[in-house]
């Protein structure tokens, strides 16, 4: 029982990428070094996330690549998404960490 005055447990916020199940893909990849692309649909939304040996190296939809794209698709609610092990990303775009 929280005392009058206290704050809520922390926790994400609704609606926040961490709980997608798409976000839970790309932890996943990254956290066992997955290698290849993760293809993405949303509505009449497609894009890939490419990932060598768990570090995400390229994204890319129809109008962005590189970071915008990895942001855009991570915003994404409800999208779907297949594996395809050992494809190789296309070009590199993408250098910073998951955990940025």
């Amino acid at each position: 029982m929280q005392g009058k005055g206290a704050a809520p447990p922390a926790r994400a916020s609704a609606g926040s990428v961490e709980e997608t199940e798409l976000w839970r893909v790309v932890a996943t990849s990254g956290a066992n070094r997955f290698s290849g692309a993760v293809d993405v649909r949303h509505a009449s939304r497609a894009g890939a996330l490419f990932f060598e040996e768990g570090r995400a190296v390229h994204a890319e939809t129809s109008g962005a690549e590189g970071e915008a794209a990895f942001r855009q698709i991570l915003r994404w609610p409800d999208a779907r998404c297949a594996l395809r092990p050992g494809v190789a990303a296309p070009r590199r775009t993408l250098s910073r960490s998951l955990a940025v």
